[in-house]
């Protein structure tokens, strides 16, 4: 006798997947309305041309690009990305990076310590995208949350601009445009800009963290800092409380501070 199975169709869980991805998608577009404790200068609301792109895969919008468009001395962003064995994760970011609205950006992807799979698919993307993404292993592992991974790559960072971010986040199309815009229309020390805490932590809640530039309120890949500012403070902490410590160190460094504080959703932090 044949088991019977229930083929009704259920709506997909608020927590699921395809309903986050939307919810991240929607939220882009919407302003929202932080309280931040220290004054801010806000700017003004920004289209998003996210809706031009929607239903495009990763590789035809990244095989729009020309690799070699944009001349090295004019990059004004290095995205550090450290990595430690997430290949699936790993792609996601790169792809998202190559599927942005503007390229004018160097990725640096850093590892913690040896690792072949992950050297196989850097090596292929770095191959395709040489004027674009770069990438070191570290001899052994440092295992300090990334930290020492961090202070590596602000060494190495020659643009204006540096970005830190891990290897299982991801940013809408339109974000390295939209801060590039910001950055040139006013000339700020950081840039800040809200986030989604996250897609796959399944059983946890799925909130929006609206960022300020304060201890349990930020997280490193929710900001857009001046190299020459970032370099001065360095990553001092190598704890997990490393990133409120960063940008108390680099609050604390300058004292009049310029911060654009951008109200949009622009990544989803895993």
């Amino acid at each position: 006798m044949k088991e019977s199975h229930d083929t009704t169709i259920k709506p997909a869980s608020p927590e699921s997947p395809i309903c986050v991805l939307r919810a991240f998608l929607k939220l882009g577009r919407l302003p929202v309305r932080p309280r931040p404790r220290i004054p801010l200068h806000r700017t003004a609301q920004i289209e998003s041309n996210l809706g031009s792109i929607n239903g495009k895969g990763c590789e035809n919008i990244t095989n729009q690009h020309d690799d070699d468009s944009i001349d090295s001395s004019e990059i004004a962003l290095t995205i550090v990305c450290v990595a430690y064995r997430r290949p699936q994760s790993l792609q996601v970011l790169l792809h998202c990076f190559l599927a942005q609205t503007s390229q004018n950006f160097r990725l640096l992807v850093i590892h913690d310590g040896p690792d072949d799979e992950i050297a196989s698919i850097l090596a292929e993307f770095a191959s395709r995208y040489p004027h674009r993404i770069d990438y070191l292993f570290t001899e052994e592992r440092y295992n300090d949350y990334g930290h020492s991974l961090r202070q590596i790559g602000l060494e190495r960072a020659t643009t204006p601009y540096v970005l830190f971010t891990n290897d299982d986040n991801y940013y809408v199309p339109v974000f390295v445009e939209t801060v590039l815009r910001v950055i040139e229309e006013n000339d700020p020390d950081i840039v800040l800009f809200d986030m989604v805490h996250s897609h796959d932590a399944y059983g946890l809640t799925y909130y929006v963290l609206i960022t300020e530039p304060r201890m349990n309120r930020f997280d490193v890949g929710s900001g857009v800092f001046r190299t020459d500012l970032a370099r001065a403070v360095g990553w001092r902490s190598r704890d997990f409380a490393a990133d409120g410590i960063f940008i108390q160190d680099v609050v604390a460094h300058k004292p009049n501070l310029k911060i654009e504080k951008i109200d949009k959703v622009l990544f989803v932090h895993n």
